[in-house]
């Protein structure tokens, strides 16, 4: 993890910011689809001579300004996620790297872009991925000297024992239970 990222919340005000250019955009989609409907129905009662009361009137205007809301609303989750697919896509390559790492593959490397959250979030899956890619790699280290030390210490123990020649015991001394007494000196 090489670089520290100066804003601790910057990854929260991207997305604030998204959420306020999203919203101030579809709120003035709102108020233009309000009046755009509103003069439609306006100029349909004016030219085809309909009088509406002041109940179907209100009820007009609330059906147009649901409409109006309904599409803002469909506009809002359009732009916020059209704004916000690059960080999407971001969070799926780390998520994809974390899965790698999980599967024991720790050449798998995520791609560090920007400087927020999921930069240090990305730094950190490599961080992770790399130490226990050399710790894997100083295990077998450790356990090829381990073999070559056992491999080495089994020929130390064996060479000396195939010099040492033990002179059969006399018969006599076998019977006669003197076999420890006579055994020391049998060992050249």
């Amino acid at each position: 993890m090489t670089r520290k990222s100066p804003n601790k919340h910057k990854l929260s005000l991207e997305i604030l910011a998204t959420v306020a250019v999203c919203f101030g955009v579809c709120l003035i989609l709102y108020l233009l689809l309000g009046f755009v409907g509103r003069s439609i129905v306006d100029s349909y009662c004016f030219y085809h001579d309909v009088y509406l009361d002041e109940f179907a009137l209100r009820k007009l205007d609330n059906t147009v300004a649901g409409i109006a809301f309904v599409i803002s609303a469909l506009c809002f989750a359009g732009a916020f996620l059209a704004l916000f697919a690059k960080k999407l896509a971001y969070i799926r390559k780390i998520i994809a790297g974390v899965h790698a790492l999980q599967q024991g593959n720790y050449d798998h490397l995520v791609e560090v872009e920007g400087s927020n959250e999921l930069t240090a979030l990305a730094e950190a899956v490599n961080y992770l991925s790399e130490s226990e890619r050399e710790l894997k790699q100083r295990e077998s280290e450790l356990a090829a000297q381990k073999e070559q030390l056992i491999r080495s210490l089994s020929h130390d123990i064996r060479t000396p024992l195939t010099s040492i020649r033990v002179k059969p015991l006399p018969a006599a001394a076998r019977r006669t239970g003197t076999a420890v007494d006579s055994f020391s000196g049998a060992v050249r």
